[in-house]
């Protein structure tokens, strides 16, 4: 169960969210999501309610609703001292990414990274943009089917004024202060791929600059920081990792199919 505390920029609220695996009698394995909102936030990018507003629609689009898990219940619950509880249970789809990379499963990264790609591309396909994609959110069955999960920060691509997401794989531009695009979706993309194939992320920081100031470390990182070069096992992915990590978005591929197509070469 991982448990995070998400403070607002609002005075007065802030969130506390967590997740967790579970057995539904009758659906199986499930993923139960919960978070208590202080002073009964209302919807917004980030939090729990925002998900559960965003899922039926991308669940309702045939081209998608195959990646995205399938929801079994979600309940409001009101508790005391002007507080609220929401709950989300969805299919449990798979194992996650990070775990699966953390435990060093034996996993064909190849095929996974061609899948997280197509994915990515029917979200892109049907006008949506995820905005945090990293390994956690990623969830790979045994047969290597993928599905996308944590849609508190996905927006249509015409509302891009999204909060933020993960530092270890935000973009430069949005560092900027720029909106999320495509090109941001397909950065973080690159940093995943990249942290497949080395075993490690591309951009680090050290623990004595994350205690003087962590977000200016990252953004030090990934808006100045070179390009790392992969391991000779997988030099001829080198290629596909910088048309991602491109510091300028307009030198990265233009879009998540260009990206799948360079994959799919070198995956000959």
């Amino acid at each position: 169960m991982r448990i995070s505390y998400q403070p607002s920029e609002k005075a007065g609220l802030s969130q506390i969210q967590g997740i967790l695996r579970a057995r539904h009698l009758e659906q199986g394995r499930v993923i139960v999501k919960w978070e208590i909102n202080i002073n009964c936030a209302s919807a917004s990018f980030g939090n729990l309610d925002y998900e559960i507003s965003v899922l039926p629609t991308l669940l309702a689009l045939p081209t998608l609703s195959q990646y995205v898990p399938p929801v079994i219940a979600q309940y409001t619950l009101p508790l005391a001292d002007d507080k609220a509880a929401t709950v989300l249970i969805i299919k449990n789809c798979g194992s996650d990414l990070r775990a699966l990379l953390r435990q060093h499963s034996a996993i064909n990264k190849p095929e996974i990274i061609q899948r997280i790609a197509a994915a990515l591309g029917k979200l892109h396909h049907a006008g949506w943009l995820h905005n945090d994609i990293k390994p956690s959110n990623i969830l790979c069955n045994e047969n290597s089917f993928i599905t996308l999960c944590d849609f508190a920060l996905s927006c249509p691509m015409r509302n891009t004024a999204v909060p933020m997401g993960t530092p270890a794989y935000l973009a430069p531009e949005r560092w900027h202060g720029q909106p999320a695009t495509v090109q941001t979706d397909i950065y973080a993309f690159g940093v995943l791929m990249y942290e497949m194939l080395a075993g490690q992320r591309p951009y680090q920081i050290d623990t004595v600059q994350a205690e003087k100031d962590k977000m200016h470390a990252w953004a030090v990182q990934h808006c100045q920081a070179p390009i790392p070069k992969l391991p000779a096992e997988y030099a001829h992915w080198q290629r596909v990792i910088e048309g991602c990590l491109a510091k300028h978005k307009n030198n990265r591929y233009c879009d998540i199919s260009e990206v799948l197509a360079a994959i799919i070469e070198v995956h000959k």
